[in-house]
Order: structure tokens, then sequence, then C-alpha cells
């Protein structure tokens, strides 16, 4: 899932990430005799502090930030340290 917040810095982001993250957390799902609790891995990205972007640098910053997150066991938020570059 992508989820684009134009306008919203890296630390807003990171709050509307952790919302999700606690709603899931809290979820669970039933089949039959089985209960399963869900978690969610999440990374961010920003463009706030960069002059120009492609969306898919910014994409590819995310997509390390999630990459991060799983390494680091999951259910986690993490935003990409390496920040994409500009093209």
């Amino acid at each position: 899932v992508l989820i684009l917040m134009p306008h919203t810095p890296v630390q807003g982001a990171h709050a509307v990430a952790q919302r999700i993250q606690q709603k899931i957390n809290k979820s669970s799902l039933k089949v039959g005799s089985y209960e399963a609790h869900p978690t969610i891995s999440i990374g961010i990205s920003s463009s706030a502090s960069l002059a120009a972007i492609s969306f898919g640098d910014l994409a590819k910053a995310a997509a390390r930030g999630l990459a991060g997150a799983v390494r680091a066991g999951g259910n986690r938020i993490f935003a990409d340290e390496e920040r994409a570059e500009a093209s």
C-alpha cells in the first residue's frame, strides 16, 4: 500500500504511520478456531528537505525504509536514512 501525503513533513507522516500501526496491532483475524494478530512494517520518506525529487526516487526511499523495518524484526516504522537523491 502506498499512501501519499502532499505537504506533510516526515514527522507528520510518522504520526499517521503510528496510528495505522496501532489500529492494525489491535485487530485480529479469525478463521475457524484460529486467531491471528497481524502486524505491519512501514517505510516512510519525505522530499521536504530536498530541492527536487522524482516520484520514483521517493518511492524507492520509502521502500528502503520498509526494508530496514523488516530487517529490524518487523512491526516497525522506519524512515529512509539515506534520503532519496534528487534526479
